[in-house]
């Protein structure tokens, strides 16, 4: 771990103070709203450097969606190459496709099911979709 006076000099120098604050701020959401190539994916990669080397998060307990799997590879080669690439433990870098397949495929071993193959039944399907829709509709 660093301190964040350390950290903050180090590699935040080139941000302004809003993404800064955005950076710092690790209790709750934070919405990065802006224009492209404003910073947004700097200000994220940075923000997994701050949670992990000032506030000792343990990557683990990191959850990083993208849309695609662009995003996914640029906001993993970004986080090599301001961090390091030796980096044993580092962030997960996952699309919310990716992070819903690994789920199932998680859930099907523990079961003891083939993955996508863990309702073979239509009727089953069915009412389990019809119950979705009645809740949330």
């Amino acid at each position: 771990m660093m301190t964040e006076e350390v950290f903050l000099q180090k590699y935040t120098r080139h941000l302004n103070d809003n993404q800064i604050k955005a950076i710092k701020t690790v209790d709750g959401p934070v919405l990065l709203l802006a224009v492209p190539g404003s910073g947004k994916t700097t200000v994220l990669v940075n923000r997994l450097g701050y949670m992990m080397y000032v506030k000792g998060i343990s990557p683990d307990n990191i959850l990083t969606l993208t849309y695609t799997v662009a995003a996914t590879h640029d906001m993993s080669k970004r986080f090599d190459t301001i961090f390091g690439e030796e980096q044993a433990e580092r962030p997960e870098f996952r699309t919310i496709n990716g992070i819903c397949a690994k789920v199932i495929f998680r859930y099907g071993k523990m079961i003891g099911k083939e993955p996508f193959k863990l309702l073979s039944d239509e009727t089953s399907v069915g009412k389990i979709l019809a119950g979705i829709l009645q809740k949330y509709m």
